[in-house]
């Protein structure tokens, strides 16, 4: 490889690993606002049985009225408060947002790694890398434009899954286990 294709290489290595990054977060955000939705399910859900356990038993006189109603009245507030402050479905919506963005990034981060390899058979003039990089940034740039929220903790977990669990890279005992020996190539 000479050294201005070996430079136009390293400059698309580096957009491939950006993207795989933010595909990763935009996962890991998507996952963050499901896990998020079914703990206010639940704490709705408890929150009302609560609610309605405490008039039941002022109702029934079987502990101390006042306090009885006082405790009600607290698990009635706080029934109010998740129940204005996560409409239902807007968490699974933002989590749909996210994983479809992150299914977007997949295949732009696809078609980096195949212009990589393109680059590595040879395959490729520089003039013919210069042009589908462009092509690439291009597209990455109007897809970046609607990109939903994340936050720092799917930051985080991001970098787990990638830096730790090395969850977007394939070690050979892997590749020998599942693509079938006559595909295989060494």
């Amino acid at each position: 490889m000479n050294e201005s294709t070996r430079l136009l290489y390293k400059c698309i290595e580096g957009r491939y690993v950006k993207v795989t990054w933010s595909h990763k977060i935009q996962e890991i955000q998507g996952d963050i606002y499901l896990e998020k939705d079914r703990c206010v399910k639940n704490i709705t859900c408890w929150l009302s049985v609560l609610t309605t356990g405490g008039a039941l038993s002022s109702i029934l006189s079987f502990i101390e009225p006042q306090i009885s109603g006082s405790i009600t009245a607290f698990l009635a507030i706080l029934l109010s408060y998740f129940t204005v402050r996560y409409k239902d479905g807007q968490l699974e919506e933002k989590a749909k947002l996210n994983n479809n963005f992150a299914a977007k990034l997949h295949d732009l981060r696809n078609k980096y790694e195949s212009l990589m390899t393109d680059i590595l058979a040879g395959l490729l003039n520089d003039n013919e890398i210069v042009d589908k990089r462009n092509e690439l940034r291009e597209e990455e740039d109007l897809l970046y434009i609607k990109a939903p929220h994340t936050f720092p903790a799917a930051v985080k977990r991001a970098e787990k899954a990638l830096r730790t669990n090395k969850e977007s890279t394939t070690e050979e005992d892997e590749i020998d286990a599942i693509v079938p020996k006559d595909l295989i190539v060494h």
